[in-house]
């Protein structure tokens, strides 16, 4: 004969005996909270909207914008500078070609260029017409080492003729310059070619 035998065990008041049920995720519930007397959990949020995100970023770009066109950009300009000194020097050799006469690019000053075609007189080119008559940016200048009185001439053919020596041809630089110290350099070959050097 078999005996069956309870036994009871006595527990403090407020102890919860472990369940058999499916374990739950470490966050309780607000309401689990309150149950257990517990405060209830206050989320804070912390870092940007969206909203003020994007309104930071605007105002920072309308403040860009604002300062952008004062500052003083000096290597640009010198670069712009030799930009159009290659476009206007490209033009000269074209235009040489296409009508059949000299064009050069004369030096007028340290920051003045003209593009003018000039036109068979007797023996020699004189000047036909002034066709460019550029500025450099303020602040920039330039020279070229020429034996032909401060100008780049191109021929018939377009080649480059601004020595006086044709049988002892060189390439031709010119160089450009600010008072912030850039400095380019400008090469023209005999062939007519135009290149910057640095």
């Amino acid at each position: 004969m078999s005996t069956l035998c309870s036994v009871v065990i006595s527990l403090p008041p407020g102890t919860m005996l472990p369940s058999h049920a499916p374990r739950r995720s470490w966050k309780s519930t607000s309401r689990e909270r309150n149950l257990r007397g517990l405060p209830p959990v206050r989320w804070t949020q912390t870092g940007f909207s969206l909203v003020e995100l994007i309104t930071y970023v605007a105002l920072l770009g309308i403040l860009l914008a604002a300062a952008l066109p004062h500052l003083e950009l000096m290597p640009s300009k010198t670069n712009e500078a030799v930009e159009k000194f290659l476009a206007d020097v490209r033009f000269a050799r074209a235009k040489a070609i296409a009508t059949g006469s000299h064009v050069c690019v004369h030096r007028v000053a340290s920051n003045r260029y003209q593009v003018r075609r000039l036109k068979l007189q007797g023996s020699s080119w004189v000047l036909d017409k002034v066709l460019r008559d550029v500025t450099l940016p303020q602040g920039v200048s330039w020279w070229m080492n020429t034996d032909t009185g401060g100008h780049l001439k191109f021929n018939t053919r377009g080649l480059q003729v601004a020595f006086a020596n044709p049988n002892n041809p060189y390439a031709l630089y010119t160089y450009f310059g600010d008072s912030q110290g850039s400095s380019h350099a400008v090469s023209v070959w005999p062939s007519g070619q135009a290149y910057e050097e640095y």
